[in-house]
């Protein structure tokens, strides 16, 4: 489950109801005082394919949320998320999953938002790997979920741009699951140990938020 805190739905009236695809709806809401909307796509049939039949541009200019079930990305060009400053939080599933579809171009998908978004969650998304540019410049991002992603490969390095040297990581769920590991480095906590508050673990099935364990870790984090 996510929870976005600071948000209050509460219906508000939007002047402009464009969505990136007709199936897509607008739903109306408050965050911090002021009206912001939730963008939810979920493909019946026809998958969405970035940029050919979704176009991401028709994306509100007051856009908090985003929920895109069943799609693909292209990825020569990539085509990314368009400069929204009220992006927090998206959510992604079902994308590229085919064989044929190359990996999901996380750096890339996410470089116009990046900066300021505080929520992610991939759902069987095909990752393959996660490697240190893939977050890289997430800066306030607090919550990451990672779900069915066909991840091999963790990097010890993955956290490690997450901010830049003189910023401080705010991540502090982090939810890493379902997926085929083989090979995996617990060094790539070390980058987040200070802010990580909740870990649901890639080998096991409970997740913990025990200080003690973080600390066994990485002391004096």
């Amino acid at each position: 489950m996510l929870m976005l805190s600071g948000f209050s739905w509460c219906e508000v009236p939007s002047a402009d109801n464009s969505v990136p695809h007709q199936s897509c709806r607008n739903v109306p809401f408050t965050y911090e005082r002021r009206p912001a909307v939730r963008t939810l796509c979920e493909a019946e049939g026809n998958t969405y394919l970035i940029p050919d039949n979704f176009d991401m541009s028709l994306l509100q200019s007051e856009i908090g949320s985003l929920n895109v079930i069943g799609g693909a990305a292209r990825s020569d060009p990539v085509t990314p998320l368009p400069s929204r400053s009220t992006l927090l939080t998206v959510h992604l599933e079902r994308f590229n999953t085919e064989a044929s579809w190359p990996r999901f171009p996380i750096d890339r998908f996410f470089i116009n938002v990046k900066a300021h978004l505080e929520t992610l969650s991939l759902v069987n998304v095909k990752l393959l790997k996660l490697v240190s540019w893939d977050f890289k410049d997430f800066e306030r991002l607090k919550t990451l979920r990672l779900v069915q992603v066909q991840v091999e490969v963790i990097s010890a390095t993955i956290f490690e741009s997450l901010t830049s040297e003189s910023g401080s990581p705010v991540l502090a769920h982090v939810e890493i699951r379902d997926g085929r590991v083989s090979s995996l480095d617990w060094a790539f906590l070390k980058p987040i140990a200070s802010s990580l508050i909740t870990l649901c673990p890639v080998i096991w099935t409970w997740c913990t938020s025990d200080k003690n364990f973080f600390e066994t870790l990485y002391p004096g984090h």
